[in-house]
């Protein structure tokens, strides 16, 4: 087995073990998404976030579009995680794959059932007089 390779955790610190990596290793791969047994893993820019399944309440897609001055409007992926009602990580994926993004959070609800799936609309606040 290939050394260990090294992670941030949700805490933003540095960790290596051979259960995460040969987990890391033997997920399943979606682009820079990787669903292992033990968590979910991505890559953002040079690092290789490790969020274990139960600290993720709430996975779901969402969609952004750039309207350039002089180009027809682009729009692009997100797969948005939440804990504890808020979103943690966004991670980008391109016009293209919206399909892919769906499926991803579909897998992480197949893993960790616990683990909700969709968009829910934070509660409207009353409205101040």
């Amino acid at each position: 087995m290939p050394k260990n390779v090294k992670f941030t955790d949700v805490n933003k610190k540095r960790f290596s073990d051979e259960a995460h990596t040969g987990d890391f290793l033997a997920a399943e791969q979606y682009k820079k998404v990787f669903l292992g047994s033990l968590a979910l893993y991505y890559k953002d820019l040079w690092k290789k976030i490790c969020v274990p399944y139960d600290y993720i309440h709430r996975a779901y897609r969402a969609t952004s579009v750039v309207m350039p001055d002089d180009h027809p409007a682009i729009e692009y992926f997100r797969l948005i995680l939440v804990h504890d009602g808020k979103e943690f990580a966004n991670i980008i994926f391109g016009e293209k794959d919206e399909r892919l993004v769906d499926d991803i959070v579909k897998r992480i609800h197949e893993i960790h059932p616990e683990t909700e799936a969709g968009y829910v609309a934070p509660p409207e606040t009353e409205k101040k007089r």
